[in-house]
């Protein structure tokens, strides 16, 4: 059952199953609700709870808070992302999940906890995943790939954990020419799978899949999909 509460002036749903759960999964969507939806999807299709406890921390905004570093906005008439994605994953990572481990008597080691995005919350899924080691796995689903400067930061880096698997995937009809930075998705999701193909410990751990439609389709079998093959590499 997904139960809901107010933490950091935030909305936070929280999921655990009812077994001893393998592992721990953080979401960056920003509509909690969907975490709902994802885990009904697995449970229809695969005829199984899902096992890993889960945890959606709703952004205040999402262009402050989903963004990594300032850059201008590609939206005409809107404010520029501030990048504050750090201040989000700090409560995130000193609060609210040390919280919810507390109360539900959990303690995992990042080899076991997991991070998966939508959207810009894949932005700010990949930002955590190359910079924190707070979350040995990813899961990028219509990731905001075309943010400035995020594949040459994920070329530069170190990965602190290299041990983990990533999974990718892109709506197969979202790349547009509507704005000049959709025009190269399909290209730049490709670069990102390569670069984790050389950098982590298995490239074999580096799933990528098409899902069918637009950008905004389909929202939660998208997730549910990343989230079922981060449980099975737990």
């Amino acid at each position: 059952m997904v139960q809901s509460t107010i933490m950091c002036e935030r909305s936070v749903c929280t999921y655990m199953p009812s077994k001893a759960p393998k592992g721990l999964l953080f979401m960056c969507i920003d509509k909690p609700g969907t975490l709902a939806r994802s885990l009904e999807y697995i449970e229809k299709y695969t005829g199984k709870e899902y096992g890993l406890a889960c945890i959606c921390v709703q952004p205040k905004n999402a262009y402050d808070e989903y963004t990594p570093w300032p850059a201008p906005s590609i939206y005409s008439g809107q404010a520029p992302f501030t990048g504050k994605t750090d201040e989000y994953l700090k409560d995130v990572t000193e609060t609210i999940i040390p919280w919810f481990c507390k109360e539900n008597g959990l303690d995992f080691p990042a080899e076991k906890r997991g991070i998966v995005g939508y959207s810009l919350g894949g932005a700010a899924a990949l930002y955590s995943f190359m910079k924190q080691g707070y979350f040995g796995h990813l899961g990028m689903c219509s990731g905001s790939v075309w943010y400035p400067g995020l594949i040459d930061r994920l070329k530069e880096c170190d990965l602190p954990i290299t041990s983990g698997c990533v999974y990718l995937s892109m709506g197969d009809r979202e790349q547009t020419d509507f704005l000049k930075e959709f025009s190269n998705l399909n290209r730049q999701v490709k670069e990102i799978k390569t670069i984790f193909e050389r950098k982590l410990d298995n490239p074999t751990c580096v799933k990528f899949e098409w899902s069918s439609g637009e950008h905004g389709d389909n929202i939660p079998a998208r997730l549910a999909q990343a989230m079922f093959y981060l449980e099975s590499e737990m």
